[in-house]
């Protein structure tokens, strides 16, 4: 499964979550800490596969971003897990997921 069609189903599973019209309910999944997370996340495990070129241009891109996303929701998803997409993280703050976990398809952490 690619990066792109994991995370569209990340994106959906935040969105049958939301309530409220079309416009409101895009705004509040982009709002949503978790799914920043897992965003950051399947860039972490794509890049991780990629060229050592283009390694080099977005790995100091994804640790910032890593970093914040640690900081500031206190989600902290390790590339080194496995992840089936589909992921919904409900909260923010004390999430932690060890980089040796598998999670499957469809999962809710919170």
């Amino acid at each position: 499964m690619t990066m792109k069609s994991a995370w569209l189903l990340d994106v959906k599973r935040a969105y049958i979550y939301t309530e409220g019209n079309l416009v409101s309910r895009i705004g509040c999944c982009l709002r949503m800490p978790g799914l920043q997370a897992v965003l950051v996340y399947r860039f972490g495990r794509w890049l991780k596969g990629r060229h050592i070129a283009l390694r080099l241009l977005g790995e100091p891109f994804y640790f910032i971003l890593n970093g914040l996303v640690k900081i500031v929701w206190g989600i902290e998803l390790p590339r080194g897990a496995t992840i089936g997409p589909g992921l919904y993280i409900g909260h923010f703050g004390g999430i932690t997921i060890s980089p040796d976990a598998v999670l499957g398809r469809n999962c809710n952490v919170s």
